[in-house]
């Protein structure tokens, strides 16, 4: 309730007073329910069996059955870290490797290690993962450096194959050179907060120490460092087994100036499809009407600028940078070797269309030079301007543009797997498993607690009628009731803990259990 008090404004219009308190605000309520999440996650893996230690529990915030990896955090090893190996809770073997080694005898004379595991875990439940003691079960290898990796370096993730030379990923599934990670264009400066989009001077990455920093077999990372312009960068490009992307955490120092930072990626002409809240849309950019920004006729040096009005007196906003388009999580598009798709982490909706030069740009971040700016601009909040570190997460995906895929694949990136260390002698739990959707264009949007009752909201995301079908355990009632809450009278059936109902391409239904 505190995010979307703030949510409503537009913080470049924000002087100082007003941002400070917005932010903190904003802060505290992110601080305050990623803390609810931990301790949740905390209180249900202390219900795990104990059978051995160290053991952890891994929990899965979304409901459909997926597998991901985790870090189990400074396993010790009195043995030596080559004589354990991770099981889940059945005694299944899991896949791991070590990142980080503590290979100093303390006063516990142990040595330790981070460990990074590949888990399957059940529809919004939970699993544990144990460490379990036996000799020469656990490969330990170092992680690499920086210069160390001999080019051209192929790496194969049992999905895709890419290929990485002088800090850059110049091949992958035959596409040649299919991103450019990070570009900044400085544009001409101007005296109000928005400057021109034109550019006057374009940067590329140029990597200058790279190397293979993790060999697998469950994560590669492979790291480039150098700058862009005046900004300090580094992009690591991460495979991680059995996944069908590159994903990419690219971290820029940006000192004062004025301009853009983007991620390019390359694309040929054809329809793009964007993701909208409950839905895809189709963009034919070229054949829909203008929305550019245009110069006040009474203002001289065209500086300002004023947006157009649409018929029904809205404001036209989207494409106030030429080729500007919007999209929620994700988008596809004709690649340079087939089709597409860009999926993000923690970036922005924003997007741009410049295939007469061969790419489509996903807009990360932007600068302002406050010193250039006149009247009330100038007084924006120092925070605003843009410099310091950021970090940037998205993933680049080849193959057929499948929306359904691509909704369910961006949860998961962006809701990742929880771990939690399990302390005690638990309850006898082997494993927990609640609330599970299918088929696989089934995507679900929330899922909560209102008074007695649990309310999940999911909506078809192939455009295809289906049968939903949803896996209720522990639950005795069900029905189907519209954003108000209130039953909307469409038939389901509940049965053996399944309920079942039709629904019609991209429709929305909010399900109510008791």
């Amino acid at each position: 309730e505190r995010l979307f008090a703030i949510c409503g404004h537009a913080i470049e219009f924000l002087l100082r007073p007003d941002h400070e308190p917005l932010w903190q605000a904003g802060c505290a309520a992110l601080a305050e329910a990623e803390e609810r999440i931990r301790e949740t996650v905390q209180d249900l893996v202390q219900q795990l069996a104990a059978r051995g230690e160290p053991a952890y529990g891994v929990a899965n915030p979304l409901p459909w059955d997926r597998e991901g990896t985790v870090v189990a955090f400074h396993i010790a090893a009195a043995e030596g870290l080559g004589n354990f190996r991770l099981v889940d809770g059945r005694g299944n073997a899991v896949p791991c490797q070590v990142l980080e080694r503590y290979d100093e005898v303390t006063r516990y004379d142990c040595a330790g290690a981070d460990v990074l595991a590949l888990i399957e875990v059940p529809a919004l439940g939970l699993v544990s993962l144990r460490a379990v003691r036996e000799p020469g079960a656990l490969a330990v290898s170092a992680p690499g450096s920086l210069g160390a990796s001999h080019e051209p370096l192929i790496l194969h993730n049992g999905v895709l194959t890419a290929r990485f030379q002088g800090g850059q990923l110049v091949w992958l599934e035959g596409m040649e050179m299919p991103i450019r990670p990070l570009a900044f264009t400085e544009p001409r400066r101007s005296p109000d907060w928005m400057h021109d989009w034109e550019p006057l001077r374009r940067e590329t990455f140029r990597p200058e120490r790279w190397g293979l920093v993790w060999n697998g077999p469950c994560r590669w990372v492979y790291r480039a460092e150098g700058c862009l312009g005046e900004h300090a960068a580094t992009v690591d490009y991460i495979l991680e087994r059995g996944c069908g992307e590159v994903r990419l955490e690219a971290t820029l120092d940006c000192v004062p100036g004025e301009g853009y930072f983007t991620a390019d990626f390359a694309a040929r002409p054809g329809p793009l499809l964007a993701d909208i809240p409950f839905g895809a849309e189709p963009r034919e950019l070229a054949a829909e009407p203008s929305r550019l920004r245009q110069p006040l006729a009474d203002r001289s040096g065209g500086n300002d600028y004023v947006p157009p009005f649409e018929e029904d007196g809205s404001v036209g906003m989207e494409q106030g940078w030429p080729g500007a388009f919007y999209a929620r999580n994700w988008a596809a598009f004709p690649g340079p070797g087939g089709d597409a798709a860009v999926m993000v982490e923690d970036c922005s909706i924003y997007y741009r269309d410049e295939r007469e030069q061969g790419r489509i740009s996903l807009l990360l971040h932007r600068i302002v030079d406050r010193t250039s700016k006149q009247s009330w601009n100038a007084q924006i909040d120092p925070a605003l301007a843009g410099t310091g570190r950021h970090t940037f997460r998205y993933a680049y995906r080849p193959g057929p543009r499948d929306p359904a895929a691509l909704a369910r694949r961006v949860r998961e990136l962006q809701h990742p797997l929880y771990v939690a260390p399990r302390y005690g002698q638990g309850e006898g739990l082997d494993g927990l498993r609640t609330l599970a959707v299918a088929p696989a264009n089934v995507v679900a949007t929330a899922c909560y607690r209102e008074g007695a009752r649990t309310l999940l909201r999911v909506y078809e995301a192939a455009g295809q009628a289906v049968e939903a079908c949803v896996a209720v355990p522990g639950y005795a009632a069900a029905e189907l009731v519209d954003l108000l809450g209130q039953p909307t009278g469409q038939s389901l059936t509940l049965a053996d803990g399944l309920v079942k109902f039709r629904l019609r391409p991209w429709q929305i239904a909010t399900l109510a259990l008791s």
